[in-house]
């Protein structure tokens, strides 16, 4: 059996595994992205005499790909460019505008030294070092876009004990934003649907509660899970299904400490927690690092221009969690640019 066959039914079967035992691990998105690669690889083998097959795969891997780079980076700059019109100019906003050109001068770059002008061995050394680096994010990037939109089509459970909804920044040191308004409106629907299902439990029937997560920024005069709890009164939602933390100033922090008030409220206790469809996945690896129990997580809709800078920040997020794979792919393409030197 050819080697690229057997790797697609590796990749494939290793996937499935990873996924069925942990949905939340950035494995599986590696282990898919493997599998859909050598899947498409193995189209040539299963049809070598079919030249239709061939040129279909070879445009694909040659010419789609690469083409679906560049128009996603066109489309970070100018989803950065109208972030930064209607969210404020910052350094946060114009993320995907650096990274956007970024894919266009590195990629430039290595197309004049390996198609147009080879330049001497050195250049050409740092050249081959340079598309490594570019080739690993890229790919790593790719899985866990792929694998983030097939995580937030799964369906989830809402049939929980806490609804957790995650701060954002407020507007005008006090008022909810349309990014957090959205993320509360999507835990009112969760809620209600919640209250639609009653929960047994210690032989008891509870229904689930609401807990606003979010501290007091520097540039805000109430806490987050305070400008959170006056929305959700002001629809109508009763004060005594609403749990403040107000400690938090990160996502770990908001699952961190809200855990610590589920543990002291209910010792076998179930949550959900919303919020942004981009910041499903990753929140999820925290609730999993917590050892939260029962954790599902629900995603509201984001507008299309933030989503692409938003996603950036996940990215880079989950990167420096995984800093140490990271550093030793680094550091083996060093090594074989020096060996390649010398």
């Amino acid at each position: 059996m050819n080697i690229v066959i057997i790797c697609t039914i590796l990749f494939s079967i290793v996937f499935i595994i990873s996924f069925c035992i942990e949905k939340l691990r950035f494995r599986n998105a590696v282990f898919l992205l493997l599998a859909l690669f050598f899947g498409l690889l193995s189209l040539d083998v299963i049809y070598p005499q079919n030249g239709w097959v061939e040129i279909a795969v070879m445009g694909i891997v040659f010419i789609l790909c690469p083409l679906c780079v560049l128009t996603t980076s066109v489309i970070f700059i100018l989803a950065g460019i109208l972030t930064l019109r209607r969210e404020g100019v910052n350094l946060k906003n114009a993320l995907s505008i650096f990274v956007g050109l970024s894919v266009w001068v590195f990629g430039g770059l290595i197309v004049y030294v390996l198609f147009v002008n080879y330049v001497n061995r050195i250049v050409n050394s740092l050249t081959f070092a340079l598309a490594m680096l570019m080739g690993y994010f890229i790919f790593t990037f790719a899985a866990f876009f792929i694998y983030s939109v097939l995580y937030s089509f799964i369906p989830k459970r809402v049939n929980r004990d806490f609804i957790i909804i995650h701060g954002a920044g407020l507007l005008n040191g006090s008022e909810v934003s349309p990014l957090l308004a959205k993320r509360i409106d999507k835990g009112i629907e969760v809620y209600k649907k919640n209250h639609n299902q009653k929960v047994q439990s210690n032989k008891r029937i509870r229904y689930a509660k609401i807990i606003v997560s979010g501290g007091k920024g520097s540039d805000e005069d109430i806490s987050e899970a305070q400008a959170m709890k006056s929305y959700l009164l002001n629809r109508g939602i009763p004060e005594d299904d609403i749990i403040v933390e107000d400690k938090s100033t990160t996502t770990y922090e908001n699952l961190k400490f809200s855990k610590d008030i589920m543990e002291g409220i209910i010792p076998n206790y179930s949550c959900v927690f919303v919020t942004n469809n981009y910041h499903v996945f990753r929140t999820g690896l925290y609730a999993k690092r917590l050892h939260i129990k029962k954790a599902e997580g629900v995603g509201c809709k984001t507008a299309l221009y933030y989503w692409c800078g938003a996603f950036i920040r996940e990215y880079v997020a989950i990167m420096v969690k995984f800093y140490i794979i990271n550093i030793l792919y680094v550091l083996m393409v060093g090594g074989m640019l020096l060996v390649s030197l010398t």
